[in-house]
């Protein structure tokens, strides 16, 4: 059954507001996943116009080799942003190959490879970036003076050296950490990094993708932040265990199939804070038997103190979510116009459409957000759905319901068939409750805004959403 698979890509005129402060390096640079730490995917240079776009040639290919081995049964997905700082880009391969290249050429100036092993792969080999470091107290030249951190989808955290690629010795146990530590027991492909760790005032936070859909015991969703220089653990944020602030004592684990926080963190050095966009309990269509804790936290924005790990405000875009709608995309940090001047702002966008403008100090909302009631009828037994949901005053970037008539098919017969489904599933809007018999999320949880995330313009005031329209029939 296929529903307009669309993906729109949505620009909002906010005028009056800027891009927050951050380290954005020089101009001509990109030293972050999102640009800076503030996600702002913005670039100042102007050397492309409109005018001269159409006169642009290729200028180099590298291609970089890393290709499934059993394409029909392995997953390779190439999501990388690429670095660049000064004369030098930073890539990393879905096997988690990290290569330097020249930027001018495209030459290859050194490669590294932690023989990541194939039955580590989750749903699918996935690096969607590296994160850089100076060390503000090494001498320029000093080994390891600037790093590249990452982490792989077999659960390492690995620190390079930017300029040669050799290994950090002093990081960790020879340039690695053991993201597995406190876990308990795993399994290959459960937990993996897929996208790049944050570093903040020195301290570098991980967090992980932890496989859904498969156990109520699955590991934890635990938060961590490491020192920069020698891959020490700093703090650990186990929502489940807020007193544990380092490793479990011995025999026992981090708190287990709490929501995880899978897709890249943004943050805000001035304020000391991380924030991360929180996904659902491991069971994600069911929650009857879900912790308090779960409840509180789930498919939230949490603000973190970066150096201690502690949860400074967190603001929740859905309550009790069995949809699957957690939050994909890093929070993007401006300064939002208010009527009593600008306000260090963060704008959270979800993958039910809803955009929420929020205070990035407090987590109180700068745009009114309403409770609406939802749908109840059809849940499946002893479900305990949350009679109603947070609405945001921005504009949503949902494009409402989907009907009968959006069905498709390459034939009559087939959009025929598809009509035919429709009309036997459960569907009662984007918060559909799940049930036993087939029902349909709209926004699915591929839709609405995912970790393609957002950017804004400055310049001309605006903020440019990368929405996806593709409905679930489950």
């Amino acid at each position: 059954m296929i529903l307009r698979p669309v993906i729109l890509l949505i620009a909002f005129l906010m005028l009056g507001f800027s891009t927050a402060s951050a380290q954005t390096g020089a101009p001509q640079d990109w030293p972050v996943y999102g640009r800076d730490n503030a996600a702002t995917r913005y670039s100042p240079l102007d050397q492309i116009t409109p005018d001269n776009v159409g006169d642009m040639a290729r200028s180099w290919t590298f291609r970089w080799g890393d290709t499934p081995k059993n394409a029909k049964k392995l997953g390779y997905a190439g999501e990388n942003t690429p670095l660049k700082v000064g004369n030098w880009l930073y890539v990393c391969t879905p096997m988690n190959k990290v290569i330097s290249l020249e930027a001018a050429t495209g030459r290859e100036r050194w490669r590294y490879d932690p023989a990541v092993p194939e039955d580590a792969i989750p749903y699918s080999a996935t690096c969607r970036g590296v994160a850089f470091w100076r060390d503000p107290e090494a001498a320029r030249g000093d080994p390891c003076d600037t790093r590249i951190l990452m982490g792989t989808i077999d659960a390492r955290l690995i620190a390079l050296d930017a300029d040669t690629g050799a290994p950090c010795g002093g990081f960790g146990a020879s340039g690695e950490v053991d993201l597995t530590e406190g876990l308990g027991p795993t399994i290959p492909g459960y937990v993996a990094m897929t996208s790049p760790p944050t570093v903040i005032n020195g301290v570098v936070v991980v967090n992980h993708q932890v496989l859904d859909g498969q156990k109520e015991s699955a590991p934890s969703g635990v938060i961590r932040g490491y020192d920069a220089v020698t891959g020490e653990l700093a703090w650990a944020w186990d929502m489940g265990r807020p007193g544990l602030t380092g490793l479990p004592p011995e025999g026992e684990t981090y708190t287990r199939g709490t929501p995880n926080s899978w897709t890249p963190m943004s943050a805000d050095a001035d304020l000391g804070l991380v924030y991360l966009p929180m996904g659902n309990s491991a069971v994600d269509y069911w929650g009857a038997n879900r912790a308090a804790y779960e409840e509180e936290y789930s498919t939230s924005m949490v603000a973190l103190d970066g150096e201690t790990g502690e949860v400074v405000w967190h603001f929740q875009t859905v309550h009790h979510d069995v949809w699957d709608y957690d939050l994909g995309s890093q929070g993007t940090l401006v300064d939002f116009p208010t009527a009593d001047g600008p306000v260090p702002a963060i704008i959270v966008t979800s993958k039910h459409g809803e955009i929420y403008v929020l205070d990035r100090a407090t987590g109180e909302p700068l745009v009114p957000v309403r409770e609406v009631s939802v749908p109840m009828d059809g849940a499946a037994p002893g479900e305990e759905l949350s009679p109603t949901q947070p609405v945001s005053d921005f504009p949503s970037v949902s494009t409402g319901e989907v009907k009968e008539k959006h069905a498709w098919g390459i034939s009559p017969l087939d959009q025929l068939w598809c009509r035919i489904m429709f009309r036997k599933a459960n569907y009662q809007g984007r918060f559909t409750p799940p049930s036993l018999d087939p029902f349909i999320v709209y926004p699915g949880y591929n839709g609405g805004v995912d970790w393609g995330g957002t950017a804004v313009d400055p310049e001309r005031g605006l903020l440019i959403v990368n929405y996806n329209d593709f409905p679930m029939y489950n």
